[in-house]
C-alpha cells in the first residue's frame, strides 16, 4: 500500500477500511482479518491496526466479539457513510481550489464543464 507522508498512517487506514465497508468489500457481520493479518495486508505495524480497529469500534463501524474476533457492525448506514466520504473529498477539493483564488462561481462552472467531458 502507498501512504501519504503528510497524514498519519492510522487515519489513512481508517479511511480505507471505511471506504471498503461503504463499497461492500467488507459486509455487515463479516469477520475482519486479525490484527496481525491486517498488518501484513496493510504493511503496517500490528499496533497501528489495533489502534485503527479500536477507533473504528468506538465510531460504531466495527464490533469485537470476545474470543471470536472483530466484525463489521450491523448498524452501519452505508448511504450515510458514502456521503461522508464524498463530503470529505469535496471539502479538500474546495480548500485547494479556493486557495488558488477561484471564486465559487468559477468552481461551479469548471465542474459543469468537466462533467460534460465524462
Amino acid at each position: 500500500m502507498q501512504y501519504e507522508n503528510q497524514r498519519p498512517i492510522y487515519i489513512q487506514l481508517m479511511e480505507l477500511i471505511k471506504k471498503e465497508i461503504a463499497m461492500g468489500k467488507w459486509k455487515v457481520e463479516e469477520k475482519m482479518p486479525s490484527t496481525r493479518e491486517m498488518a501484513k495486508i496493510a504493511q503496517v505495524n500490528p499496533n497501528t491496526v489495533s489502534r485503527v480497529y479500536a477507533l473504528l469500534e468506538q465510531d460504531g463501524f466495527l464490533t469485537t466479539r470476545r474470543g471470536l474476533g472483530t466484525y463489521v457492525s450491523n448498524n452501519i448506514d452505508k448511504e450515510k457513510l458514502k456521503k461522508e466520504i464524498v463530503y470529505k473529498r469535496i471539502e479538500k477539493f474546495l480548500a485547494d481550489v479556493l486557495f488558488l483564488g477561484f471564486s465559487e462561481q468559477e468552481i461551479c462552472q469548471m465542474i459543469l464543464e468537466k462533467k460534460g467531458g465524462f
